[in-house]
């Protein structure tokens, strides 16, 4: 709930409470002189005791409005102030107004001044660094993108087929030859082990060779036998190492090239 809402609700019941005791006080008044009043007087004074209700209701809320405005609306502009500095337009100002005011609002807004101009400066005086460190980022982003694509390229060039297992086994990238190999895109492989393709005596295999390579931190390089997508039964020789982009965060990159069997000569 708004503050100004808080401010009218308080002053209605602040209000209302004495009003209720008046009305209470009057009524009993006016009944006891009923027998000496006309009835045409005491109508009269029962209208004027429900209008001055309704008058001091009023009364109540515009007083209410005028307290609320004088308190939300220099808040309100502090506000602005702070969320137009938050979002880098640093030639915003406070009011002067508000700063001449002697009570609290004023108080609050020199503070915000105060606050504002030493930040000001202390942008000012990073702002070449700052400016030096971005350059710095966007450079770097741009190189980082670049070797991403020359890698891709490469990948998707090579006839080898090659993939990248986390130490949980599961694939988080195959390349191109792989899935044309085996006949799988790197959507359905992602976080799939050999387990979930292959025949489970030969992703046991599979699975050793890649324990070998954490287990040793070297590189290994040995003959594996995969099925194809109709169960012919191929052989390869394979690459496996290591790979490592944080200290905590290490994979297992392998490369394989088909061994075909050569066509004795005539």
């Amino acid at each position: 709930m708004r503050i100004r809402s808080k401010i009218i609700i308080l002053l209605l019941i602040v209000g209302l409470i004495p009003l209720v005791l008046f009305e209470i006080l009057s009524i009993e008044v006016i009944k006891e002189q009923m027998p000496v009043l006309p009835e045409g007087l005491l109508n009269i004074l029962y209208s004027l005791s429900g209008m001055l209700a309704v008058f001091f209701a009023l009364f109540m809320v515009l007083a209410g409005l005028v307290i609320s405005n004088s308190i939300t609306k220099p808040l309100e502009k502090l506000t602005k102030v702070v969320d137009d500095i938050s979002k880098g337009a640093l030639e915003s100002s406070i009011n002067p107004k508000l700063k001449e005011s002697h009570d609290e609002i004023g108080d609050l807004a020199n503070a915000f001044d105060r606050t504002l101009v030493s930040l000001k400066l202390a942008m000012k005086q990073s702002s070449p660094e700052l400016k030096k460190r971005l350059e710095e980022k966007n450079a770097s982003t741009k190189e980082l993108a670049e070797t991403e694509r020359l890698f891709h390229a490469f990948m998707s060039s090579t006839r080898m087929v090659a993939w990248i297992k986390d130490t949980e086994g599961r694939f988080v990238y195959v390349n191109r030859s792989f899935e044309k190999t085996f006949n799988k895109n790197l959507q359905e492989l992602v976080g799939k082990t050999d387990a979930d393709i292959f025949p489970k005596k030969i992703a046991e295999t599979l699975h050793a060779n890649d324990a070998e390579v954490l287990r040793t931190g070297r590189n290994i390089e040995t003959e594996e036998q995969v099925p194809a997508p109709d169960g012919t039964l191929r052989r390869w020789q394979v690459f496996k190492f290591p790979l490592s982009i944080e200290s905590e965060r290490k994979y297992i990159g392998g490369f394989a090239l088909e061994i075909k069997k050569q066509r004795s000569k005539k």
